[in-house]
């Protein structure tokens, strides 16, 4: 047997990969090895909870190591697990319960159990089920149809005795429209989970539903002496017994929380005095098996939750919710409820292709409306109060409507993608595409329609975040994303619902408890302008004028100057965005001239980037050539006149508003009330009217009509006018008072509210001051490679006219501005304050220091490192490839491994990039990845010197190219023994390596 090798701990975790973590594990399980108990940590692997120091050892032995067992110390032994993304754990912290305060709550649920109807009435459902699921479903004798059959039968059945209600809610909540309640593939990674043929991790529990309290269901179903399950009504008990607010609730984090969580009060349970003759009785079995013992500790842990507690968690807020409101009679729920429903059947009929073209997609619609007059572009795009939320939706306007009419018209494929999709994202860039305009609450109810399931019916981007704030703040539920989608996808599943429009509009219910988000202002009008003030203004604050990305080759230099042109140009963060989405918004803003691209190179200069003389050839009408020298503009100059000459021009009243003209109305009033008369307001009917009588204490109008003084009075308030008046600013386009004002406002007294509307009307009609503004719209250039070239010439004297001190105002007047004299035009030109600048250095090509020193005080340099953790989010497989003979790649350990190589041997500023690794999705892929990127660079790090490739790389890449024996002249030479045992190395063909060779890097 081959000597063992010496090795430090801290060398060893070094080395440290996921597969060893992996065959460790095996080791430990195939053998029965008994471990040693750790005092302070454990790490969570595969569901289980094992001593880090243990495994360390039992690495070190399968990789014939010979570990010194005094560097073995304390946490340190921790990291090497968390840098491979497993969950260690300080046992003192969690999750650990007072054993004192459970006993008392035992003995309480006894009580509970045998003198109530706990059972009998409320929680025998899921014991009744358990046991028809173990007389009907085997996970090692039937096919995975015969299961998903019977789970489908199942909730045909009636598991509640005296009850209506069919199947089991942490089933059935799972299913879709026609979805399973669980598909084929679901029930092939819960095999291949539960027989540990693929490890416990995030990415294998997310099945079909996307839910992991579902996922664990499933798991103690088919498993339950590995898995418990949990769910959203009983965790929060543990608030309850450890006295802390501080463990996780969502995501996979509260997977393995409650795993530990769940079994380790299983363990108490089955020790402690609790009689189980109830639950044997009512499973008719003579002893409880794991499956059972489970059930009990989820319904002990939802009594804590739910009777001892007395707080009420976010699913009972949604219970009282569905009790206390009136759906039947609420007309957001009816419309958001059809409307949704219809969408659903139009995306199935465009799926089996019916419709051939817009016509017979809006027919269709019309007739699931039933109603003639309906229209499928005006509903989900164009109408303000479309029946989908409590507040209007921005406005498109009525010429970008023609425009997106006409465009389904002549391409009716653009409104088939959206519809046919299955992927909300890529539908909500396609809605974007298609309407080609920043309104994102319409882009995102549209979405919400088409996708249901995914969403609450908060569609403001703002209104959604005092949502988060207010999970946040109430109930201590914190989100790691910031992406509004995703977002909406995690808050929805925080309850279990049977109907997804209750569930919808219960989250803006929820919301207005705090925010009266009804008479917030989000409507598309001030949202322009802030887009275009933000643009113009803060901007600047949030990326600089003048900014340069340096870093090693592949960090994503050049994708990064993408994503920071779409922030500048949309003014919002795309953090959130996948690479593809960026790029569909960088292509579109390419193609209308806001974004530019150039490469700097040796021979690129002045006469290139700003103007030049330049040759051109006339031919005249008798084919003579005549070559004549003209002043041609350069990409720099013109990108300049083009920022100084795009903007949208808005033409608005501004200086007399809804407020002004109602406080005229009052003066007014009050004007022929002091003289013991009414001011008479119009209506439609000729010759009548009403009389205003009085104000109230409120403020609100009291008007009567005018032809008898027995005639019933009416209200107008503030409030309600107001809204009426931003929906209807002109009285004409109304054809039906009544009909459409309840709409807006619900109940009314329609002719009072139009007669005091025409009033306000007619009044800011006669006040109103057009005002012109013009907005710039940002541009930027992007320059790839700056420091190829000669920066300093190219620019010229325009070094000093892109600082932002120098620049032009586009907005406001920059009295520090300078404006210079080109040299060939003679033009005035200067540098205007919406043109940003963003270039990119590959520092192992030139340091940032070659670069001149007035160019670098007037950039922002910005680091882009090589991140290798970046493919846990980018990559496909999140970093991890699997060849077809089972053995897997841990690309991110690779490129760690490669870079902290390079970065002793040479520096940081020539690690590998990250990028070169994000379209690896096979092993033939990484081979053509290190054959065309990696080796080549390291060729040239390392002048050709192999043996320092070779401590990047390892043995198994490198080999010796032939013997130097013979291959000298005759002749006698003092050294030539030396250079003919010299050995010639060189690196091996990457297609010659196999899956364990790029593992042994």
């Amino acid at each position: 047997m081959d000597e063992k090798i010496k090795i430090n701990a801290g060398a060893l975790y070094k080395l440290i990969t996921k597969e060893m973590v992996y065959q460790a594990i095996n080791k430990i399980e195939h053998d029965k090895i008994k471990l040693k108990e750790s005092t302070k940590y454990i790490v969570i692997i595969n569901n289980e909870q094992y001593p880090p120091k243990e495994i360390i050892r039992i690495i070190a032995i399968l990789n014939n190591y010979d570990l010194n067992e005094g560097s073995l110390n304390g946490g340190q032994a921790n990291k090497p697990f968390e840098n491979l993304g497993f969950e260690v754990i300080d046992k003192k912290k969690y999750p650990v319960f007072n054993g004192n305060k459970l006993s008392p709550q035992i003995r309480k649920y006894q009580d509970t159990i045998d003198n109530t109807e706990w059972l009998s009435k409320n929680e025998g459902y899921k014991f009744n089920f358990i046991k028809w699921f173990e007389k009907n479903i085997d996970i090692e004798t039937q096919t995975n149809d015969e299961i998903i059959a019977k789970i489908n039968e199942s909730q045909d059945l009636y598991f509640q005795p005296n009850s209506k209600e069919k199947g089991v809610n942490f089933i059935k909540s799972i299913k879709r429209y026609n979805d399973d309640y669980v598909t084929i593939e679901d029930l092939i990674k819960i095999r291949k989970i539960i027989n540990k043929e693929i490890p416990v991790t995030k990415e294998n529990l997310t099945l079909s539903f996307n839910l992991l309290p579902k996922t664990s269901v499933y798991l103690n179903l088919f498993k339950p002496d590995e898995f418990t399950f949990y769910d959203s009504k009983s965790s929060p008990s543990y608030e309850f017994l450890a006295d802390s607010k501080n463990y996780p609730k969502i995501d996979f984090k509260a997977f393995q929380f409650n795993q530990i969580y769940y079994k380790n009060i299983k363990k108490y349970l089955k020790d402690s005095h609790l009689n189980t003759d109830v639950f044997k009785s009512l499973l008719e079995v003579d002893e409880l098996n794991e499956l059972h013992w489970n059930f009990i500790t989820q319904d002990f842990l939802f009594f804590i939750a739910n009777k001892i507690m007395m707080k009420e968690t976010l699913q009972d807020t949604y219970e009282k919710f569905l009790y206390t409101f009136d759906f039947e009679n609420d007309n957001w729920y009816n419309l958001l409820k059809k409307y949704s429903e219809i969408a659903q059947i139009l995306k199935s009929n465009s799926k089996e292709n019916k419709y051939k073209n817009y016509d017979e997609l809006n027919q269709d619609f019309k007739s699931l409306c039933q109603d003639e007059n309906e229209d499928f572009l005006q509903r989900y795009l164009f109408e303000s109060d479309n029946g989908f939320s409590k507040i209007r939706n921005q406005l498109i306007e009525n010429t970008n409507r023609k425009l997106i009419r006409d465009k389904i018209n002549s391409e009716y494929s653009l409104i088939n993608e959206i519809l046919i999709s299955s992927d909300k994202r890529e539908t909500y860039q396609k809605i974007h595409h298609l309407i080609d305009t920043n309104k994102w609450t319409v882009i995102t109810r549209f979405t919400r329609a088409l996708f249901p399931f995914d969403f609450t019916s908060i569609d403001s981007y703002k209104f959604f975040n005092l949502l988060v704030k207010k999970l946040k703040d109430e109930l201590e539920i914190e989100f790691e994303t910031k992406n509004q989608i995703d977002l909406n996808e995690q808050i929805i599943n925080l309850i279990e619902f049977d109907d997804i429009y209750k569930a919808q509009i219960f989250f803006w219910h929820y919301t207005t408890q705090t925010y009266d988000l009804e008479n917030l202002d989000d409507n598309d009008v001030n949202e322009d302008i802030n887009e275009y003030e933000l643009a113009n203004k803060s901007m600047k604050n949030i990326h600089p004028l003048n900014q340069i990305l340096f870093g090693a080759p592949g960090t994503g230099k050049t994708h990064e100057t993408k994503k920071l042109a779409v922030e500048v140009i949309e003014n919002r963060k795309l953090d959130s965005f996948s690479r593809e989405e960026i790029t569909v918004l960088y292509d579109k803003y390419y193609a209308n001239g806001q974004i530019n691209f150039t490469t700097f190179h040796q021979s690129i200069s002045y006469e290139d980037f700003i103007e030049g003389i330049k040759p051109q050839i006339f031919t005249d009408e008798n084919e003579n050539k005549t070559v004549v020298y003209d002043v041609e503009d350069g990409i720099f100059k013109k990108m300049c006149n083009k920022s100084s000459l795009a903007f949208n021009e808005n033409e608005h009243s501004n200086t007399y508003v809804f407020e002004d003209a109602w406080n005229d109305l009052l003066e007014e009033v009050n004007a022929h009330l002091e003289k013991n008369d009414f001011l008479t307001l119009k209506i439609l009917t000729p010759n009548l009217g009403l009389n205003v009588i009085d104000i109230s204490e409120k403020g609100n109008l009291i008007l009567k009509p005018i032809y008898s003084e027995n005639a019933k009075e009416y209200i107008v308030s503030f409030d309600r006018a107001k809204k009426l008046q931003n929906v209807f600013s002109d009285l004409s386009v109304i054809k039906n008072i009544d009909k459409e004002f309840r709409q807006v406002i619900g109940g009314s007294n329609a002719t009072a509210y139009w007669s005091v509307l025409n009033y306000i009307n007619t009044k800011i009609k006669e006040n109103a001051k057009p005002v012109s503004s013009k907005k710039y719209l940002p541009h930027v250039i992007i320059i790839d490679e700056i420091n190829r070239g000669n920066v300093s010439a190219i620019f010229g004297e325009l070094i000093t006219l892109i600082e932002d001190t120098k620049r032009r105002g586009t907005t406001t007047v920059n009295n520090e501005a300078i404006e210079v004299e080109l040299p060939y035009s003679k033009e005035k030109f200067s540098v205007p304050d919406n043109l940003f600048i963003i270039g990119t250095m590959n520092t192992a090509d030139r340091s940032v220091e070659a670069l001149d020193t007035a160019l670098r005080r007037r950039f922002s340099f910005v680091e882009m490192k090589s991140n290798p953790d970046i493919l846990e989010s980018c990559h496909k497989s999140k970093g991890i490839i699997t060849t077809n003979e089972g053995v897997t790649i841990y690309l991110i350990d690779i490129l760690k491994k490669i870079n902290e190589r390079i970065e002793v041997l040479i520096d940081k500023d020539h690690q590998i990039g990250h990028s070169f690794f994000i379209n690896v999705n096979s092993l033939n892929d990484l081979r053509v990845v290190f054959k065309n990127k990696i080796n080549p660079l390291l060729e040239e790090y390392f002048y050709g010197n192999f043996a320092k490739i070779g401590l990047v790389l390892g043995e198994n890449f490198i080999e010796e190219i032939h013997s130097n024996k013979d291959i000298f002249a005759k002749f006698e030479y003092e050294e030539r023994s030396f250079l003919t045992e010299k050995k010639v190395y060189q690196l091996k063909d990457p297609f010659k390596l196999n899956a364990d060779d790029f593992g042994s890097i």
